[in-house]
C-alpha cells in the first residue's frame, strides 16, 4: 500500500489500515482517535496516504502559535461540508498547548453535540502524557493509541538530512529551531536498536542537541560529546564555538563566577578560532567580547588589554569591531584622542547591530577629552540603540557614562535619573543583591524567556506568602482578598515580583489565570480595559450585539457594564481573570466624591458575581477602615457582608531579626560581593524596629 511516491513498511500498512477501519466505524459520528507518531515525516507521509483514500472527505487543521488558544469544537465546526474526518496537528511545538487542551476539556459534551464525523489528534510520546494529564475528561473518550514507527533505516536518513546543514547553524548564533525534540525522540529509538551509527552521525547530532538545550546543563553535555567524538575540523570548532555561548551565558547568568566562566568561554573560543581556518564572523565576535569582558574586571592590569589589542589586530575582515576594540584599549591606557578616531571611524562602517557599542566608546573619549555635551548626545543615542534585554553588561556601562556625562553638565536630575536606572537594572539581572528603598520587578536573566519570580521574594521568606494567595484563587470562599501591612513591608513588591508571575504560570481547573494589576485609578476604567484588551484574551462580546472593541483609555469612555462583558467572555473562554488593585488607599485620594467611589464599589461587587473571577486588594493597614464605605454602601453578599473578616483580609508584615539575616546571606549567593558577619548582624540591628523586626525596604 503506499502513492507514486513512496511506500509503507508492513507495520506502518497495518497501523494505516486499523486507522481507516477506525474512521469507517464512526461515520458519521463524533469520536475521538489518537494517531502517535514521533516523526514529522512520516505524519506528513501518511496524511497523504489518508488524502488519498479519503479525498475532499478529509479535513486537516494545524495549530500554529499565531492562531493562539483556540477552542477546538470551534474550529472544526468550520469544517467544509462533507467532512469524513478531521485531523488536527501542530499541537507539539505550539505555546498553548496547555491553554488549548484546557478548553477542550472543559468543552468535553460539545464535541457529540456539535460534530458529525471523527477527529484525529496527532500526538507525539510527549504530547500524549500532556494531552491525557491536561485534557483527562476528553481523553477518556479514545481509545489507546494507533501507534506508527519509523523503521531504523527511516531513522538513519532523517538524521542524517536534519542535521545536514547543523555547522551553518551553529555558527549562526540563533537560538532554538524546534527540531531537537523530534531528533532526540529518533535518536533514542535509533541508538537503543543497536544498530550501528558513524561516529560523524552522533556528533552531528550531539551538536544539535547542544544547541537546542540552550543554558541547560544538558546542552554541555551534549556539546562536549561532539568534541570527543569530532576532535578537529568544522564539526569540533562548531562545537568549541557553542561552549563557548554557553560558558559566556552561564557567567551572565550566575554573576558571583562570571570570571571563572568567562575564562573557560575564552579557552573554547579559541580552540574554535584554531579549529575554523574560515574565520567565521561571528566566532570573531564573541571572542572579541569575551576578552573586553575579562579586560573590564581588572581594568589597570595591561595584560588583558594587551590581548585584546592583538586580537583587534587580527581582525582584518572585521575592521569596524577592531576598532571599536581598539577604542576601548586606548581608553584604558588613556588616550582618548585615539579613541575617539578609532570609534568615529568604526561608526562609519554603518553596523546597527554593534552602534551601541560604538557610540559608548565614542562618548567616554569625549568625556575623558572634556567635551561633555557632545557625549552626552552620543551616550544617548547609545542606551536607545542598546536596551537592557539585549545587552544588560553593555547597558549597564552605558548608562554609567551617561551619568558621568550628565554630572559633568550640570544636569543632576538626569544623572540621578541614570543612576537609578542602572541600578534597577543590576538588580534584575543579578549584578547586585540588593537595589535600596525601592519596588522589586521579576527577575530577568540573560537568555531566559519570560520571568521567574524574583530571587528577593523567594529568598525573604515571601514565597510562603506567594503561595498562600495563589492557593486562594483556588479557593470559591475567597473570591475576595485584602492584602494589608504597613508602609514599606513590600506590598507592591510581592504583587508585581511574586504573585503576577506566579499567576501567569497556573492552572485550575483546566483554565489559565490572566492577572490584571492595576495602581492607578484616575480612570480606572480605562486601565483595565487596557490592560484587559492587552492581553491574550479577545474583547468582550455585548449580550445581543457585534464584537466590542475597547479604545485607547483617555478615549474609550468604558463603562463598568461592558467591562462585566468581557469578562464573562473570559469565562466563557476558560480563564480565569484575576483583578489586583494595588496602592489602594490611592482611590480615596483620587475620587473624593461619593458617587465615583459609589460606582467603583458597584463594579467591585458584580465582579464577585462572575463566575471565575477573583479581586485582590492591597493597601496600607491604616486605610483598611476606609473599607467599610464599600461594604456599607454595596450588599457584598458573596462574602457575607463582612469585608473585614478575617477569611477576607491577609496580613504581610515585617520580617523578623534572624529572617532578616537569612535574607541577606542568601541573597549575597550569587552576588560577586561578600559581607562580613559583624557588618550583616549590625545591619540587621540597624533594620530593626523596636519590636525587633526589620522592614523590607
Amino acid at each position: 500500500m503506499g502513492t507514486d511516491n513512496f511506500s509503507l513498511s508492513l507495520e506502518q500498512d497495518s497501523s494505516i489500515k486499523q486507522l481507516l477501519r477506525a474512521i469507517k466505524l464512526s461515520a458519521g459520528e463524533f469520536a475521538l482517535l489518537l494517531a502517535q507518531c514521533n516523526s514529522e515525516d512520516l505524519r506528513d507521509r501518511l496524511l497523504q496516504v489518508l488524502q488519498s483514500h479519503l479525498g475532499s472527505g478529509l479535513y486537516m487543521w494545524q495549530a500554529t502559535p499565531e492562531l493562539g488558544a483556540v477552542n477546538l469544537v470551534e474550529v472544526l465546526e468550520d469544517a467544509p461540508e462533507g467532512t469524513q474526518v478531521a485531523c488536527v496537528t501542530g499541537l507539539e511545538p505550539s505555546p498553548h498547548l496547555n491553554d488549548i487542551l484546557a478548553i477542550a476539556n472543559n468543552a468535553r459534551e460539545e464535541f457529540r453535540k456539535r460534530l458529525a464525523f471523527p477527529v484525529i489528534i496527532w500526538v507525539t510520546d510527549d504530547s500524549e502524557i500532556e494531552l491525557r494529564r491536561r485534557a483527562p475528561d476528553f481523553t477518556s473518550w479514545a481509545a489507546p493509541p494507533i501507534v506508527f514507527q519509523l523503521e531504523p533505516a527511516e531513522r538513519q536518513e532523517i538524521l542524517e538530512r536534519k542535521t545536514a546543514a547543523v555547522i551553518d547553524w551553529a555558527f549562526s548564533r540563533e537560538g532554538r529551531h524546534g527540531t531537537g525534540a523530534e531528533l532526540k525522540r529518533i535518536w533514542q529509538k535509533l541508538d537503543g536498536s543497536g544498530t550501528e551509527i558513524a561516529p560523524d552521525l552522533a556528533a552531528r547530532v550531539a551538536l544539535v542537541f547542544g544547541i537546542e538545550g540552550g543554558s541547560d546543563p544538558s546542552a554541555r553535555e551534549a556539546l562536549e560529546r561532539c568534541l570527543a567524538l569530532a576532535h578537529e575540523g568544522p564539526l569540533a570548532a562548531a562545537a568549541c564555538y557553542r561552549l563557548g555561548l554557553w560558558w559566556e551565558r552561564q557567567g551572565k547568568r550566575n554573576r558571583a563566577e562570571f570570571v571563572s566562566c568567562c575564562k573557560q568561554a575564552l579557552a573554547m573560543l579559541q580552540r574554535a578560532w584554531h579549529y575554523e581556518t574560515g574565520r567565521r564572523p561571528n566566532v570573531a565576535l564573541a571572542l572579541g567580547g569575551v576578552l573586553l569582558a575579562l579586560a573590564l574586571q581588572e581594568p589597570e592590569d595591561s595584560q588583558p588589554w594587551a590581548a585584546v589589542a592583538d586580537f583587534a589586530d587580527s581582525l582584518s575582515f572585521l575592521s569596524e569591531f577592531a576598532g571599536g576594540l581598539r577604542a576601548e584599549v586606548a581608553l584604558a591606557r588613556g588616550e582618548p584622542a585615539t579613541a575617539q578616531q578609532e570609534a568615529e571611524q568604526a561608526l562609519q562602517g554603518n553596523e546597527p547591530e554593534r552602534a551601541g557599542f560604538y557610540r559608548l566608546a565614542l562618548g567616554r573619549s569625549l568625556i575623558d577629552s572634556d567635551q561633555a555635551p557632545e557625549a552626552v548626545t552620543s551616550l544617548e543615542q547609545a542606551r536607545e540603540a542598546v536596551p537592557p534585554e539585549a545587552d544588560p553588561d553593555l547597558h549597564i556601562r552605558i548608562l554609567r557614562a551617561l551619568h558621568r556625562a550628565y554630572t559633568l553638565t550640570g544636569n543632576y536630575r538626569q544623572a540621578f535619573a541614570a543612576k537609578c536606572d542602572r541600578e534597577a537594572v543590576e538588580t534584575q539581572y543579578g549584578f547586585r543583591a540588593f537595589i535600596g528603598a525601592g519596588r522589586l520587578r521579576p527577575l530577568r536573566q540573560v537568555g531566559a524567556l519570560g520571568e521567574v519570580v524574583t530571587e528577593e521574594i523567594a529568598a525573604s521568606g515571601r514565597q510562603a506568602d506567594i503561595e498562600a494567595l495563589v492557593a486562594r484563587v483556588k479557593r470559591n470562599d475567597c473570591r475576595l482578598t485584602v492584602i494589608h501591612g504597613p508602609s514599606g513591608v513590600g506590598k507592591s513588591s510581592l504583587i508585581q515580583a511574586g504573585l503576577v508571575p506566579a499567576l501567569r504560570r497556573l492552572m485550575h481547573q483546566s483554565r489559565s489565570v490572566v492577572p490584571i494589576a492595576i495602581e492607578r485609578y484616575d480612570n480606572w476604567q480605562g486601565e483595565l480595559a487596557q490592560q484587559l484588551q492587552g492581553g491574550s484574551s479577545p474583547a468582550p462580546l455585548q449580550p445581543g450585539s457585534e464584537t466590542y472593541q475597547i479604545g485607547e483609555p483617555e478615549q474609550s469612555g468604558v463603562s463598568s457594564t461592558q467591562l462585566i462583558a468581557f469578562l464573562r467572555e473570559n469565562y466563557r473562554r476558560h480563564l480565569i481573570t484575576v483583578l489586583i488593585f494595588d496602592q489602594f488607599e490611592e482611590f480615596f485620594f483620587q475620587h473624593l466624591d461619593l458617587p465615583g467611589r459609589r460606582e467603583f464599589y458597584g463594579f467591585l461587587r458584580d465582579c464577585l458575581d462572575v463566575s471565575y473571577v477573583w479581586v485582590f486588594l492591597s493597601l496600607r493597614e491604616d486605610y483598611i477602615h476606609y473599607l467599610l464605605e464599600w461594604d456599607r454602601l454595596a450588599n457584598l453578599t458573596a462574602i457575607g457582608n463582612d469585608i473585614l473578616n478575617k477569611n477576607v483580609r491577609y496580613y504581610l508584615g515585617n520580617f523578623s531579626a534572624e529572617r532578616a539575616k537569612g535574607v541577606i546571606g542568601e541573597l549575597m549567593g550569587k552576588s560577586p560581593y561578600r559581607f562580613e558577619v559583624a557588618l550583616v548582624d549590625r545591619l540587621v540591628a540597624d533594620l530593626a524596629a523596636a519590636l525587633g523586626e526589620g522592614a523590607p525596604h
